[in-house]
């Protein structure tokens, strides 16, 4: 992988299966291209902690229409990019609070930087993939002897007092960080 660029994920063989139980029963086969996409997934959210999808399944065709509704309803700020990162077309996948949390901090979500600039305009539709409220989260991705970084937690409560602290300014904006109970809490999330 390439570390002076973010990564790219051909997802194109893992989106061929017409359901659910097909991507699983090749994903438990020892080799294949779906079982390299899950391993190119998770180095690149091991190293970056976000990546791009490519061959997703998405005309350019239908990602402009998305990208024209997104422009005619939000009044974006400008982004600073130092290096251009586009790999078009793609989408940027993030890593997640409770993916680090699950993955025991193998994954690791990233510091948000984006910059204001006057330049070039910046597209955000994000979608978040998460857990119902009532989800009682912890590490559930540890190596034999590990023992559980983070405590328990209960996602309702999380996204509440996230919401409190952010939005309504009711106190301090709660972060993952909050919630591990062993090693060193990494900057992005304290």
């Amino acid at each position: 992988m390439d570390v002076r660029q973010v990564p790219m994920v051909d997802v194109a063989a893992l989106i061929a299966f017409p359901n659910d139980v097909e991507v699983d029963a090749a994903l438990r086969a020892k080799d294949g291209d779906p079982r390299k996409i899950v391993e190119e997934i998770g180095a690149a959210a091991n190293e970056w902690g976000f990546f791009y999808i490519a061959n997703h399944g998405l005309s350019e065709q239908e990602m402009a229409k998305f990208q024209k509704a997104m422009r005619s309803f939000f009044d974006l700020p400008r982004t600073l990019f130092t290096v251009r990162l586009k790999r078009g077309p793609t989408y940027t996948i993030n890593i997640g609070d409770m993916v680090q949390v699950w993955s025991n901090d193998q994954f690791v979500a990233p510091l948000h930087r984006v910059l204001a600039n006057g330049g070039a305009d910046r597209f955000s539709a994000p979608f978040f993939y998460n857990p119902s409220y009532k989800a009682q989260v912890e590490p559930i991705v540890m190596k034999p002897g590990d023992v559980a970084n983070y405590r328990q937690l209960s996602w309702g409560e999380f996204r509440l007092r996230r919401y409190q602290g952010n939005v309504t300014d009711k106190g301090k904006e709660i972060q993952i960080g909050d919630f591990k109970v062993r090693g060193p809490i990494d900057v992005a999330n304290s």
